[in-house]
């Protein structure tokens, strides 16, 4: 990634050999504009420094393209969707998913894109045949 600031805003290009290596398709800002995530159709996800373009780790574990990522509304962790069906909410430590969605018990075919709300704790979700889905969710309890 190369992040090329003209006057009040930068301008990211991705280069072949320092990012994915399948096109992109999907990108998020974290809520405090530190960290970019991207998803791409090679598999997995990426996170860069904003302020330096530099990899910070690399997420893998879809089987198919990474179609969807977004933040929490706080910032410490990233939830991607792929066309394998599944949901992953990722954990920045250890880079492995700290949960695992089964697509198909939400959805009737692939999620195609998915957003927090933030302090509703609903997530708003679409899959490739149209529909769109409202999850409300929780804290899992120790």
């Amino acid at each position: 990634v190369v992040l090329e600031k003209t006057r009040d805003s930068y301008s990211v290009r991705f280069t072949i050999g320092e990012g994915h290596s399948g096109y992109v398709s999907c990108v998020t800002f974290s809520p405090d504009g530190k960290l970019i995530v991207t998803g791409s159709r090679d598999h997995t996800l990426r996170i860069w420094d904003v302020s330096s373009g530099r990899l910070l780790k690399v997420l893998v574990g879809h089987t198919g393209p990474v179609t969807s990522c977004t933040f929490n509304a706080n910032g410490s962790r990233v939830l991607s969707s792929g066309m394998d069906g599944v949901m992953y909410l990722w954990d920045f430590v250890t880079t492995n998913p700290k949960r695992t969605i089964n697509g198909e018990f939400v959805h009737s075919a692939p999620c195609t894109s998915l957003s927090f709300s933030g302090k509703a704790r609903m997530l708003a979700t679409t899959d490739s045949i149209g529909n769109v889905y409202f999850i409300r969710y929780h804290r899992k309890q120790n």
